[in-house]
This record gives C-alpha cells, structure tokens and sequence, in this order.
C-alpha cells in the first residue's frame, strides 16, 4: 500500500496512525512518501499512491474522501510580542505573517481561514517547513499559523521565544482526511480504518 502524506501532517499524526494502519491492513507493505497535496492528488489519480493523508478543503474531483476529524490552527508568535493568551484572528490581520511556500496547501487554508488576500503575507521570506518558520518567530521575525497537532511535538524546548496563542471562537481550522481512487479495491478498508 502506497500512502502519500502532506509535510504538515507527517511528522505529527503518523506516528499516531501508522501502527492503526498497519493492524488494520495486516497483509499489506507500506510504502510511505511525503509530498505536496497537488503532487500527491495527481499520484493517486495515476495509480502510483492508493491512499492520502491530506488537509481539506481541497479538490479531490473523481476521487473519493473520508474526512477524519477537524483541526484548529494556533498563533506562534515572539514572546516579545505580548499578546494575550487568547488571540483574535483581527489580530493576524496588521501582523508581520509568515507562511509557507507557494504550493503548500497549509498556506492556502491559512489565509483563507483568516479570510486574509495573499498580499497580507510576508514578501521577504517563504519557507518549506514549519520548522524554518518557527525558527524566524523565534528570532522575532513574524507571525505564524501553525496546526495544532505540531505544538503537541514539543516545539518550544527547540523554541523558547515563541509563545504559543489560542484563537477566541470561531477558531481557524483545517480538516484533515483521506483520499482514495473511487476504484480501489480497499474502499472499504478506508472507511472503516480508525486513526
């Protein structure tokens, strides 16, 4: 079984899933690859991945999704900052934000889900990698999103100026779900797999 992953979601949730994966389709070998949603969409239509872990919204024409459970974005912002520890997502609004390359699918939710037009973000600098963006809060660079399940991976021992800020209700989110061909003969497997 081939399964692409999103580098936003692979770090963080497929520890968790794989062993769930693995139990549930014990006769097959895993085969995973870490991609970009558009990247990973075309490889499933093509018939060279069975199965995404992606973040939705997204178009997934002609292939059929599960959607596994909703996410929320949290502000990672300088300490020297001193926001509050709930935040408003007026707040992101006239703040240095700092987000992913283009071609990433998390830049595109954020600025959606912050209802922001792509001019909001910073010009100076695209990163790859969440990683490279906590490392510029850190230095007090600039703003960022982040999904909630990467502040679960421990991230500020690696990152003491950051400060991590909840959004006051409605909070911004990402679904995150499987993608499959409608023609796959583990269909079922998909919908009934618990992660």
């Amino acid at each position: 079984m081939r399964i692409g992953v999103i580098p936003t979601i692979a770090p963080y949730f497929l520890p968790q899933c794989l062993p769930n994966i693995e139990a549930h389709f014990p006769e097959s070998d895993l085969r995973i690859a870490e991609d970009t949603t558009e990247t990973i969409l075309k490889k499933i239509k093509n018939g060279d991945l069975d199965l995404g872990i992606l973040a939705f919204p997204v178009d997934t024409k002609d292939l059929e999704i599960r959607i596994l459970f909703n996410e929320s974005f949290v502000l990672a912002a300088p300490k020297s900052l001193k926001l509050k520890k709930t935040v408003s997502l007026e707040s992101v609004q006239d703040a240095n934000l700092l987000l992913l390359r283009e071609g990433h699918c998390l830049k595109d939710h954020i600025l959606s889900a912050c209802k922001l037009p792509p001019e909001k973000q910073n010009r100076f600098f695209e990163a790859e990698s969440l990683n490279t963006l906590l490392a510029m809060v850190n230095q007090g660079y600039g703003v960022t999103l982040l999904p909630e399940m990467a502040i679960k991976a421990n991230i500020q021992t690696a990152y003491p100026h950051v400060k991590i800020h909840k959004f006051s209700a409605p909070a911004p989110v990402r679904q995150i779900g499987l993608v499959w061909r409608k023609t796959d003969i583990r269909r079922n497997g998909y919908l009934t797999l618990d992660l």
